[in-house]
């Protein structure tokens, strides 16, 4: 029986027989993304599961890994629109109580291997007498929100009408022939007050949002474009969607902390914990440096990192080869097998019209390109960047290395100390601050704080399609999309 996706109505034979037939016609919308799917080496395709580009065209819900708070309030306003019958899929995700799992399922090729024979089962039969409604507190309270602003709203308008009348009165009507006399209200009059665009020309301006929940920006944080037709007058970056900022319970253990910060950034969840280990070593007086098996696992999440980069990039540039050959050679990496990479690599070199678009998208100023963390003047110049690293990262896990033995598993809380790591994303700093012997703060620095940045300059007066590409190209990352900060908690935080 279906939790608060059910179709309301008497379940007959033939709505059954109806419901059966359907069960297979599954449409998958993830959040935060199926890229994110991706990076946890789920290809839905492969289990026979097709995808919605937004919620009304769903009808699973699929809530993937660790989400904030606001994140999942974004995912109930999703599921609010999706159309009954609906299923909610919980892969690895702690919901709250108001958003009640259909199916709770783990974040791995093998559980969601089973998923599809789980779905069709339950979409065999989808309807209830007495449906049970969605109804979180939280969209009640946005509601009465809002419509305490409408009021707010209707009693300036009236109030300034009003005052407008009496401006009227005191005029003696000398000038009612230019906006009452004769009920006409001249273009110039009408647009006087909109922005102009880069012609000079006065035009409405859109809002349109693009990342999670959003077509049109894969793995990026959200953001609220300003659009001037289909040119990009502004964009704004959504921070609420993921925090920054985290309190933990004073003395923290080194264990605890590695956890919680290999959490921070699910796209590539070894790489965090790889720079959290390397920063304890240090503060614990011990030579850091990675032992060749953690170089092994940094270069293999660089390469599925950069190929679930190319894969975005396929469906952005609209190239379907690029966005299923990335995909597959995702596949075999996860595998361990890079054989048709370096063929692969040949071939993106050989895109001439890619080459000449990209060349021309996204042109970082020279003053500004110190925000970009790695070389790359253009979007081009930092595709090629990312194939020189994957032939790199692919000719280091080629050679021949033995494993070493005796590794030190345990990490201790010594001094206060920094430590960089680069990361496939660019380069990650850490600051740890000691007191007394235990943690007192954490902070990381990520290149996706300083791209963001970046991104608000590049697309401005930009077709929107080049905006896009622009962006993508700047490997911003959604959870890390800005700096983080781990603090104890204080006695007053109560």
């Amino acid at each position: 029986m279906l939790k608060t996706g059910a179709r309301e109505g008497k379940s007959t034979a033939l709505r059954r027989w109806i419901s059966r037939m359907a069960a297979p016609a599954i449409r998958i919308f993830a959040v935060p993304g199926e890229d994110f799917l991706r990076s946890k080496g789920i290809f839905l395709q492969d289990f026979g599961l097709d995808t919605a580009s937004n919620p009304r065209e769903a009808n699973v819900l699929v809530l993937a890994g660790n989400l904030s708070e606001n994140m999942i309030q974004h995912a109930a306003i999703a599921w609010l629109q999706m159309p009954r019958p609906r299923l909610l899929v919980s892969a690895g995700s702690s919901l709250p109580d108001y958003l009640k799992a259909d199916i709770k399922t783990g974040l791995d090729a093998e559980s969601f291997h089973k998923l599809k024979a789980q779905l069709e089962k339950l979409l065999s039969s989808v309807y209830s007498d007495k449906p049970q409604p969605f109804e979180p507190g939280f969209i009640s309270e946005m509601l009465d929100n809002s419509d305490d602003k409408h009021d707010e709203s209707d009693d300036k308008n009236d109030h300034s009408a009003h005052e407008h009348d009496h401006d009227n009165n005191d005029s003696n009507g000398q000038d009612d022939h230019h906006d009452h006399g004769s009920g006409f209200m001249s273009m110039m009059a009408m647009t006087k007050d909109q922005p102009r665009s880069a012609d000079g020309l006065p035009m409405d301006r859109n809002s349109a949002w693009f990342g999670p929940f959003f077509p049109g920006l894969s793995g990026t944080p959200a953001f609220k474009f300003t659009l001037d037709g289909d040119t990009v007058a502004a964009i704004k970056h959504a921070k609420e969607l993921w925090p920054g900022r985290f309190t933990v319970e004073p003395g923290i253990s080194p264990a605890e902390l590695i956890m919680l910060v290999s959490g921070l950034n699910p796209y590539a969840e070894k790489t965090w914990q790889l720079l959290i280990k390397q920063l304890l070593k240090k503060s614990a007086g011990e030579q850091t440096g990675l032992s060749k098996t953690d170089t092994a696992s940094l270069e293999k999440e660089r390469i599925l990192n950069h190929l679930n980069w190319f894969t975005n990039l396929g469906i952005l540039a609209g190239n379907q080869w690029l966005e299923k050959r990335s995909s597959q050679l995702m596949k075999e990496a996860y595998a361990n097998s890079y054989e048709k990479i370096p063929g692969y690599i040949q071939q993106i070199r050989r895109f001439k019209y890619l080459k000449h678009k990209l060349t021309h998208t996204g042109i970082i100023p020279d003053e500004m390109k110190h925000h970009a963390c790695k070389p790359g003047s253009n979007a081009w110049e930092r595709l090629t960047i990312k194939l020189s690293e994957i032939e790199d990262s692919v000719n280091w896990l080629k050679a021949e290395f033995s494993e070493e033995n005796n590794k030190n598993n345990e990490y201790y809380f010594g001094t206060s100390c920094i430590y960089e790591l680069d990361a496939p994303s660019g380069i990650l700093k850490a600051i740890l601050k000691i007191k007394d012997g235990s943690f007192e703060e954490l902070e990381i620095h990520t290149p996706s704080a300083l791209r963001i940045k970046l991104a608000q300059v590049l697309v401005k007066e930009t077709e929107l399609s080049d905006a896009l590409l622009a962006i993508h190209s700047l490997d911003i990352h959604a959870p890390a999309a800005g700096n983080f900060r781990i603090t104890t908690k204080k006695p007053t935080d109560d």
